[in-house]
C-alpha cells in the first residue's frame, strides 16, 4: 500500500518530533586525567610534526629485536603498540623493533587523524 505524499510528510514530521523530543544535549566538559601511566598518544601526535615514513632516528638489528619481541603482530592495535614503544624509550630508542624506518612511530602507527582534529 502507497501511502500519498501529504499523508507520508504528517507521519515524517510526527516521526521528527518524537525523535526531537529525544535529544539530550550534554555540555562539553574537561576529559578525565588518566589513572595509569603510560604515554598518551594523542598528545605526542600532537607535539610531532615530522611525516610518517621519514627518517629521524637511526635503527639497528630491527630484525633481530622482532624476532626476540614478538614484533607488531602481539599488540591489539596500532596505539597500543605506540604507546608500548613510546613507554620503552622510543622514539629515541626502539628496544622492542617496532619502528624500523626511524620515523618515531611504532607498527604503522599514524598520528595524521590526531593532528587533523586538532586543526577544525
Amino acid at each position: 500500500m502507497r501511502l500519498p505524499l501529504s499523508k507520508l510528510l504528517k507521519v515524517m514530521r510526527s516521526g521528527l518530533r518524537t525523535n526531537r523530543a529525544k535529544y539530550i544535549v550534554i555540555d562539553v566538559q574537561a576529559l578525565p586525567m588518566r589513572i595509569d601511566n603510560l604515554p598518551n598518544v594523542v598528545e605526542y601526535a600532537i607535539r610531532t610534526k615530522n611525516p610518517v615514513g621519514v627518517q629521524l632516528y637511526s635503527r639497528f638489528g630491527t630484525e633481530l629485536k622482532t624476532l626476540s619481541f614478538g614484533g607488531c603482530g602481539k599488540y591489539s592495535s596500532t596505539d597500543a603498540a605506540q604507546q608500548a614503544f613510546l613507554s620503552r624509550g622510543g622514539p629515541e630508542r626502539d628496544i622492542l623493533g617496532l619502528d624500523p624506518d626511524g620515523d618515531g612511530f611504532a607498527c604503522r602507527w599514524d598520528p595524521r587523524p590526531f593532528r587533523a582534529a586538532v586543526q577544525n
